[in-house]
């Protein structure tokens, strides 16, 4: 499952039907909060992609959450804002999309994880 908390409407849902149309099951939450909550009744397993700049938890509020509630769930970041990836400040093994997204290369790099999490 792929689990998208993106707060711009528009993106969401077009992240959404992107992922639904190549095969990925999604749910697509508005804000952190929201992605916590849903997390509560759903397998963890998965992959998060999370913007950074969310209106309440920031994005990187939210992996330093989930990496403590969801340990199998993996934490992509993105954001549209001009962010030095290494100064993300739980860029620790958390990959970063800059938006405008290349989509092509998302969607290799969740076909990947996909398989290496269907291997362990």
């Amino acid at each position: 499952m792929i689990l998208v908390v993106e707060d711009d409407p528009l993106a969401r849902r077009a992240l959404q039907s992107l992922f639904v149309a190549n095969g990925f099951p999604c749910l697509a939450v508005n804000s952190a909060e929201d992605a916590l909550s849903a997390l509560d009744h759903l397998d963890t397993s998965g992959i998060a992609l999370i913007d950074i700049d969310l209106p309440g938890m920031s994005g990187e509020q939210l992996v330093g959450r989930l990496r403590d509630l969801h340990p199998k769930l993996s934490c992509t970041l993105m954001s549209a804002n001009d962010y030095d990836p290494g100064k993300i400040s739980c860029q620790n093994r958390v990959p970063f999309f800059s938006k405008p997204l290349d989509l092509k290369r998302l969607l290799g790099f969740l076909g990947n994880a996909s398989s290496a999490e269907g291997q362990s």
